[in-house]
């Protein structure tokens, strides 16, 4: 934070089990690199860890975070600056934990401009092991899909909706519920 270190985060290597720790013991989680979002940027890309943000770094993508303990973790200290970013790129794993954890991000974050990167069957590190450059990675970014909105409705939607309840013989109206004033 501020490029002072305030946590370092150690992990087992293999063969050993997966495991991790941090110093200072119960240390806040914070952001890899969310000293990067500070300069305001208009769009950063968020990974599932450390390692994918590293890599990324090294390839030349400065606005790059990474999520600091696993796919669905994000605390509300990290949500926070990453909801006053206009363009939030999530680099997550193509895993389920990796698909459940960016879509739970970007209903935190605002899932108008989250853009879900589809990584082909690896993380951003094993994308670049594999020989990938970073124009590989552009085109990622340039190919990558915002997340649907479930909730909001075109008028389209909400006209097909209305003529299918009138034709089953239902109610055709929408009910909206406000709060009294």
């Amino acid at each position: 934070r501020d490029g002072k270190c305030v946590v370092i985060k150690w992990r087992s290597l293999p063969p050993a089990e997966k495991t991790f720790r941090r110093e200072p013991q119960g240390a806040e989680s914070l952001l890899f690199n969310g000293d990067c979002l500070k300069d305001n940027p208009a769009e950063v890309i968020v990974t599932e860890g450390e390692t994918d943000a590293l890599t990324l770094l090294q390839w030349g993508f400065p606005n790059v975070v990474g999520i600091p303990t696993g796919a669905s973790s994000l605390s509300e200290e990290c949500i926070i600056p990453l909801q006053k970013v206009p363009k939030v790129f999530l680099a997550y794993d193509p895993d389920p934990a990796g698909t459940r954890g960016a879509e739970a991000a970007a209903k935190r974050i605002g899932a108008h401009k989250c853009y879900r990167v589809a990584m082909p069957g690896m993380d951003v590190n094993d994308f670049f092991q594999a020989g990938n450059t970073a124009e590989a990675f552009r085109v990622l970014l340039a190919d990558a899909a915002p997340f649907e909105e479930p909730w909001v409705l075109t008028y389209d939607d909400v006209f097909t909706e209305r003529e299918r309840r009138r034709a089953a013989g239902e109610q055709a109206g929408f009910r909206i519920y406000f709060r009294p004033l």
